[in-house]
């Protein structure tokens, strides 16, 4: 049974919704029960129209349910993605001041070499000075 046939056998278009289908399901039972119309074919349309019904209702569980699960997904996802962006930003903030502790430590160890070599060098020049006025 596929399910346009289904919407034809309950008299309703295709896009109808879950109480449309319901009102029509209750309407074309009441018409086609076998204890209520006589006819030689109420009892064969009876079991389409409950089939029909079946089917339809049945699809739009399945329909609710997958959607449902895909808002959990994406509610999940959406999570995930918000910790997985958070530690990635508190990865970086930490790389960050590793960096500016390092190049702080850098800019010291700089500052450490250019004194003792321009102590150095004033030694040098000052050895070099009173060394010269010897002679």
């Amino acid at each position: 049974m596929n399910k346009e046939y289904c919407y034809t056998i309950l008299g309703l278009p295709y896009d109808s919704d879950a109480n449309a289908i319901k009102n029509a399901y209750r309407k074309m039972t009441l018409k086609y029960h076998p204890d209520k119309n006589n006819s030689a074919d109420a009892q064969h349309k009876f079991i389409q129209i409950s089939k029909a019904y079946e089917y339809l209702s049945k699809d739009r569980v399945d329909y609710n349910w997958y959607l449902e699960e895909l808002k959990k997904q994406y509610r999940k996802q959406d999570q995930a993605d918000a910790v997985y962006k958070a530690r990635v930003e508190e990865i970086m903030r930490e790389k960050r001041m590793q960096s500016e502790a390092d190049n702080k430590e850098a800019d010291e160890w700089i500052k450490f070499i250019a004194l003792a070599v321009l102590t150095a060098a004033v030694a040098i020049y000052t050895f070099l000075k009173f060394a010269g006025k010897r002679d």
